[in-house]
């Protein structure tokens, strides 16, 4: 934030209005979207408790390829939009500047052309291409503070409680744009 402010009003700096939509976009897209993992992926561990098993004997590197999973498996984000910038044919179908699309994350990251049994939790699933956090220069800017929250709260709400289980279903928030759970009824 500080490296923002330095930066209101310089030449070629940013404005207050850009200013301010840096700062509500790290706000939004890095507390939401982490608080949706960690309730998404809670979740399908409790939903799984031999992937919950394993998942709390994991350290290092190992860890970090199940959380990579947990991201693939119950990504926050539903969809992504982009605007077209020129018109073109993909895949047979018309594209035209200025239309927008919706391009859905959690269909390509359970896509069974590039993922070995999509719809099953494999924490040890290497490569994982998953597009979570996006590609190239829309890639998330603070994947890797969601993978650092993931791996410790995840590992440590496991071990803290390892009965933790479902205590009837889950309510989830009726967005377009994210997967999150309102409300898991947990008991241990």
């Amino acid at each position: 934030m500080s490296l923002l402010l330095a930066e209101e009003n310089e030449i070629d700096g940013l404005t207050q209005i850009e200013l301010l939509g840096a700062c509500s976009l790290l706000l939004f897209a890095g507390h939401d979207t982490t608080a949706s993992l960690l309730g998404s992926a809670t979740v399908a561990l409790c939903r799984d408790p031999d992937a919950r098993t394993a998942f709390t004997s994991l350290e290092g590197d190992d860890l970090d390829t199940a959380v990579e999973e947990l991201l693939r498996f119950e990504a926050p984000a539903k969809a992504m939009m982009r605007t077209v910038v020129e018109d073109h044919d993909h895949a047979g179908v018309e594209m035209r500047e200025g239309q927008s699309v919706f391009l859905n994350i959690l269909a390509a990251n359970r896509d069974d052309r590039v993922f070995d049994a999509p719809d099953d939790i494999v924490l040890d699933r290497n490569p994982n291409p998953h597009l979570t956090f996006g590609f190239g220069h829309h890639f998330c800017l603070g994947a890797a503070l969601a993978r650092l929250e993931a791996k410790a709260t995840l590992s440590s709400l496991f071990q803290r409680f390892p009965n933790l289980q479902l205590d009837g279903d889950p309510t989830w928030r009726p967005t377009i744009s994210d997967r999150s759970p309102k409300s898991i009824p947990l008991t241990w």
